[in-house]
């Protein structure tokens, strides 16, 4: 092809490039938008997520009316399945009212002063997490006033306690007005006795009254006076202490005992005073006549150190000899017969060494030297050794040392005391009044469940009996009963 052919076809060829390419780019400059697809890896979508929400059942601490109380249920709830968990977006809530005095925070604690007891006042808890929730219901024990106290004492179907605070609280049967409450309504609730709320020495429940001594010398008692043993002439029964001046015993009153039918008090000289029922020669006057008034036992002007009552009996304690008066129908006197004494008469083999008296409807103890001796009416073990009945001292199976207390009461045929700082009964055992878990009788000391250390005090009644452990009265049997009380 000839070169001037050739040339012109490249040109021709440029040009129409050119033209297009021109095209092309007017085309662009008057686009509005224009789109780029780049392919991108597929990505998987997001799992998805498994909360779970749940509130633990558990029993809660009890509380007590008029004492602050707090508990938290945010330890109790569990939350699973968020992998951005924060547990203080969920809200706690009640689902009905709170007892009164007391209120659940959106935290999830219970807190206040309950105004009411309540055995167990159910508590309807709602938790809510995101868009989760769960319920439980929690029973709240609230437990009535409660208090501490030094000393526990039983009559024959009614206990009273000395509280740290010197007061006096009652509970069990109240037929002549023996709680002190101004009522003649038995209670299984401790009662303040009326004006006794400080200020008292010692208490002693008896048959079916009940007396204390104050600091200020006075004696107060209520209860039962068909006998005088109140000390004073006039109605059969008060429910309202009444009150024997300072001045009726030489020497200020301290310790107080009630019996059956009569008191005694020891005064601060040692000397023992007692008034009341007299049939059987009781009040160790030397005579069978009723005193209402306040008389010195006869031969024991000085040196007293223990007294304890029975139904128609007494014994005491008087520089180390024992020493028992009164009836005698099953050798309760100690001193190997069988009949009634008007004055104090010497217990056989307790000359010395002993420390503490204590008297049951028929029969009584002692402690000498640490060892337990018991003497009487023996018919369910209640002397925790010998036969039937025995006139004399006999020692009390494995009680031969480290005897701190002994607790025996009219009308009862079983036996407690402490050793070595733990609880211990024998004897009969209907009711559950030995406190080890069944109603079976036992000849010898067996353990009351619960108080293997630290008892302080120790009393019986007919059919139970209670004991201060650490302040705490623990009380065990049938009848008119208080588990445990607490200090406010």
């Amino acid at each position: 092809m000839p070169l001037g052919q050739i040339m012109n076809r490249f040109l021709h060829a440029t040009a129409r490039t050119l033209l297009l390419s021109g095209l092309m780019l007017a085309s662009m400059a008057h686009a509005t938008q224009f789109f780029i697809l780049v392919p991108v890896q597929g990505r998987t979508a997001a799992p998805e997520v498994d909360i779970r929400v749940s509130l633990a059942g558990a029993a809660l601490e009890a509380a007590s009316t008029g004492e602050p109380y707090s508990a938290d249920l945010a330890h109790y709830l569990s939350i699973t399945g968020d992998p951005n968990l924060d547990a203080g977006e969920a809200i706690f809530s009640l689902e009905a009212a709170a007892p009164a005095g007391l209120g659940l925070s959106t935290h999830g604690k219970i807190s206040g002063t309950p105004e009411e007891a309540d055995p167990g006042f159910p508590l309807s808890v709602l938790v809510s997490y995101k868009s989760y929730e769960a319920r439980q219901t929690y029973l709240l024990e609230i437990l009535g006033k409660q208090f501490r106290a030094s000393k526990v004492t039983a009559g024959f179907s009614h206990f009273c306690a000395l509280s740290t605070q010197g007061g006096v609280l009652c509970w069990g049967e109240n037929g002549y007005g023996q709680l002190g409450n101004g009522t003649f309504d038995g209670s299984d609730q401790p009662q303040q006795v009326v004006g006794l709320e400080r200020g008292v020495r010692d208490v002693s429940a008896g048959g079916y009254h009940s007396c204390a001594t104050l600091n200020d010398g006075r004696i107060a008692c209520w209860g039962n006076n068909a006998s005088g043993q109140l000390g004073l002439t006039g109605l059969a029964a008060y429910n309202e202490p009444v009150y024997t001046p300072a001045s009726a015993i030489p020497g200020v009153a301290q310790t107080v005992v009630a019996g059956g039918h009569h008191t005694c008090v020891i005064s601060a000289s040692g000397g023992l005073w007692c008034w009341g029922f007299n049939g059987n020669g009781q009040l160790g006057n030397g005579g069978p006549t009723l005193n209402s008034v306040p008389t010195p036992v006869s031969g024991m002007s000085a040196g007293v150190t223990s007294v304890s009552l029975g139904q128609y009996h007494s014994c005491a304690a008087q520089s180390g000899a024992a020493f028992c008066w009164g009836s005698s129908n099953w050798g309760q006197q100690g001193g190997g017969g069988y009949f009634n004494t008007t004055t104090p008469a010497p217990v056989t083999g307790m000359a010395t060494g002993v420390t503490r008296v204590a008297t049951g409807d028929q029969h009584s103890c002692a402690v000498q030297g640490g060892a337990l001796y018991c003497w009487g009416l023996n018919t369910d073990s209640q002397l925790g050794g010998g036969s039937v009945f025995q006139p004399t001292p006999v020692m009390v199976t494995g009680m031969s040392t480290g005897t701190q207390e002994v607790g025996t009461s009219g009308n009862s045929n079983f036996t407690c005391a402490i050793h070595q700082g733990a609880a211990k009964c024998w004897g009969a055992g209907a009711g559950g009044r030995l406190g080890h878990g069944s109603a079976s009788a036992s000849p010898t000391p067996s353990n009351v469940t619960g108080l293997a250390s630290r008892v302080s005090s120790i009393a019986t009644s007919s059919n139970a009996a209670c004991a201060v452990q650490d302040g705490l009265v623990h009380c065990w049997g049938s009848g008119r009963v208080v588990p445990e009380l607490l200090n406010p």
